[in-house]
This record gives C-alpha cells, sequence and structure tokens, in this order.
C-alpha cells in the first residue's frame, strides 16, 4: 500500500512540475511571439509575457493619443454623417444593393448595414470601371475568419455586378476552393498576411479599381497589407475609394493612427455602423 501510495505522490507532483513547466514556457512563447512589443529588460518570464500583452494593446492607443494631441482628433461619423458628406442621391441605389445583397445570402444588408455605406460611396464615383473584394467568404472552419457553414462564398460579388453596370468585379481571397470565374466576375488567390500575393493578383487586373474592400481576414497587419496594395493600384485612379469592414471597437486607435499617416490626397472616414465601424479611404485628387 505503501508503494502504491509513493507511486501516486510522485504522479503528482510530476504532473504539478510538467504543469509550471508548460506554463513557464507559455510565457516564454508569449514574450517570443510578440517580440516587438516585449521589454528589452530583464525579467520573469511571467512578468515579461504580461509586459508584452500590456505594450502590444497599449501602444496604438498612445500613438492615437499623440497624433490627436499634435494633429487634432480624428473624427469617428455616425452613418447619416457620413452619408450626407459623401453621398448623391443614393436612396435608390441603396434599395438596389439591399435587395441584392439578400437575394445573393450577403450578409452586407441583414447583419449589417453596409449597402447604406456602398450607396453612398457608390453615388460619388462617375463611372466605376472595376471593382475588387478582398474576402469572397469561405465556409470552412478551419480557415480564421470564415463564415460559418450557413455562409454564401461569392455573394457580394454577384450583388456588386448586378447592381453595377457593365463594371467588372474581382474578387480574392485565401481558401482557393471558394474561387471562382462568372460572366464579368474573377477571383484570385492572396494571403493578406504575405504582401508579395498582391503581386500575382496585380498581374491579374488589367482594368482600373474605382473601389476596393477589405473584407478579408479583420486583423490589422492584413488591412495594413491590403491598403499599402490598394494605394499602389489605385494611385492613378479618380475617384478611387478603398474600404476596410468590420472594425471592432478595440481596434479604433490603430486607424486614428493610419489617418494621420495619409497625404493630403486622401480624406479618410471612420464611420460607426450597426455593429462595427467601417474605415473609408476617398482619393481627391
Amino acid at each position: 500500500m505503501k508503494s502504491v501510495k509513493s507511486v501516486s505522490k510522485l504522479w503528482f507532483a510530476l504532473r504539478a512540475q510538467q504543469d509550471k513547466v508548460a506554463l513557464a514556457y507559455g510565457f516564454v512563447n508569449a514574450s517570443r511571439a510578440l517580440n516587438v512589443f516585449s521589454a528589452n529588460s530583464a525579467g520573469s518570464a511571467e512578468a515579461k509575457a504580461k509586459q508584452s500583452v500590456l505594450s502590444a494593446n497599449l501602444t496604438f492607443p498612445f500613438l492615437a493619443t499623440m497624433a490627436a494631441n499634435l494633429h487634432g482628433p480624428v473624427k469617428i461619423y455616425s452613418l447619416e454623417e457620413f452619408i450626407k458628406t459623401v453621398g448623391v442621391n443614393s436612396e435608390k441605389l441603396a434599395a438596389q444593393l439591399k435587395e441584392r445583397f439578400d437575394y445573393h445570402g450577403s450578409d452586407k444588408s441583414t447583419r449589417h448595414n453596409y449597402h447604406l455605406v456602398y450607396a453612398a460611396i457608390l453615388s460619388n464615383i462617375k463611372k466605376p470601371e472595376a471593382m475588387l473584394e478582398i474576402g469572397i467568404g469561405s465556409i470552412n472552419k478551419n480557415i480564421v475568419s470564415n463564415m460559418g457553414a450557413n455562409g454564401k462564398p461569392g455573394a457580394s460579388l454577384r450583388a456588386f455586378k448586378d447592381v453595377l453596370g457593365e463594371a467588372n468585379i474581382y474578387g480574392a481571397d485565401y481558401d482557393k476552393d471558394i474561387l471562382i470565374e462568372e460572366e464579368r466576375i474573377k477571383t484570385f488567390f492572396v494571403d493578406q498576411t504575405k504582401p508579395e500575393t498582391f503581386a500575382a493578383l496585380e498581374k491579374g487586373i488589367p482594368d482600373q479599381l474605382s473601389l476596393i474592400i477589405d473584407d478579408g481576414l479583420h486583423a490589422p497587419d492584413a488591412n495594413i497589407a491590403t491598403m499599402s496594395f490598394a494605394l499602389e493600384m489605385q494611385k492613378n485612379v479618380p475617384d478611387a475609394w478603398f474600404l476596410v469592414e468590420d472594425i471592432p471597437e478595440s481596434a479604433i486607435s490603430i486607424w486614428q493612427t493610419v489617418a494621420h499617416l495619409l497625404p493630403a490626397q486622401y480624406r479618410s472616414y471612420l464611420v460607426k455602423t450597426k455593429f462595427a465601424h467601417i474605415f473609408a479611404l476617398q482619393k481627391i485628387s
């Protein structure tokens, strides 16, 4: 009996030690994974891991505050203010977009009220030649930012095609299984975390892109990589717009910081919609 108890005590002691090692390893990994934000100083693995997470969460709010002190605050528009500022007779177009989004199974006008945003933007563009949406709508549960099993890949692309007359509609996604090619619709693979994959996308699109939408990974690094691509693709396109969907409240400071970095030929808007925020970038010269 004593030997059984001894073995049991030993097992629990080893298990406790393994848990401590695993916990410490997790702290070390957290600090290394967030090495951009990790303090370049001594300290325990636990303390440095906590500091790294804190730094990652505070860096952009501090940058946004500093930029606001230097250049003034970035306005957050209500949807009504945004439409009034940029929209021209957009009510009819909004109704058309909603009907087409709903018909094809997009959530842009059911869960969200993005049809109102796009109606205002598209009414501001004289004659769209082509548009691109990053994020076709994966239903693969193993892919980050998937729509779930009830999603309809390509739904918004088809809706935009129906509404935008003769404009060519392009799409791109990480999920190669949902890439489609239909009349006036062509899609490509892109990994937003690897900017080099945008090069092939650029070669495949011969048209001037009046509107580029980021509805893909929904992570700041991916958004910013996509915006860099958009700025290059649209540099010679009049009336061009770039838009990032589904920005959470927690990421607002990132986009306030980005807004202060943009040159004078662009006007940016942070717009509060039903469940999230949108960052819209308008080329004005």
